[in-house]
């Protein structure tokens, strides 16, 4: 706990200063070249920052769910170590490996296939955020070009401001998800 809090008070605050810098400034140039594209960037940012913060949520209550088992497991190897005498003389040490192992095993897979199953819905939709944002935002130059309301050179440029949104984007939605965890 004191590891993951440090952490998101010694990097979490300034990295999500610097990202939220960088997000800001792309989106201004952004809207600078096209007001329509810009918009259609930020409704997409919105929307992932929405579907991840749900999934760090729930991520967040599955951590503290982990913790709650890790400190039972503590409590009941804290409390054998502290009984290995009577335990050898009553010749109860199998009881209490058993115990241990059937608490560890039960509820660490529960928790770890949760876990992995809301970091890798989490990851896949930044990496598909990350691939598909420029290209839409490429079409949607290609459009207003064809309109008139757009260079060529604009469109290119939009896509390549579009490209840099990628850091900030996953980054500030892997802090989410570090600092509803350490709220937790």
């Amino acid at each position: 706990d004191v590891a993951i809090i440090s952490n998101w008070f010694s990097m979490g605050i300034p990295t999500t200063i610097i990202q939220l810098t960088i997000l800001v400034v792309c989106l201004v140039i952004m809207f600078w070249y096209s007001i329509e594209i810009a918009w259609f960037t930020i409704v997409v940012i919105a929307v992932t920052f929405t579907v991840t913060r749900r999934n760090s949520i729930k991520t967040a209550h599955t951590m503290e769910l982990f913790q709650k088992i890790l400190e039972e497991i503590s409590g009941k190897t804290y409390e054998s170590l502290n009984n290995i005498a009577m335990m050898k003389q009553l010749n109860k040490n199998a009881y209490f490996t058993n115990l241990l192992q059937q608490i560890s095993e039960k509820n660490d897979k529960l928790v770890i296939e949760k876990l992995s199953h809301y970091k890798s819905m989490e990851n896949s939709i930044l990496n598909f955020l990350a691939d598909i944002l420029p290209i839409c935002t490429f079409i949607l130059g290609i459009i207003l070009v064809s309109f008139h309301k757009l260079s060529m050179g604009s469109a290119f440029a939009i896509m390549l401001i579009a490209q840099k949104l990628n850091e900030p984007i996953i980054v500030l939605a892997e802090l989410i998800t570090e600092k509803k965890t350490t709220e937790q």
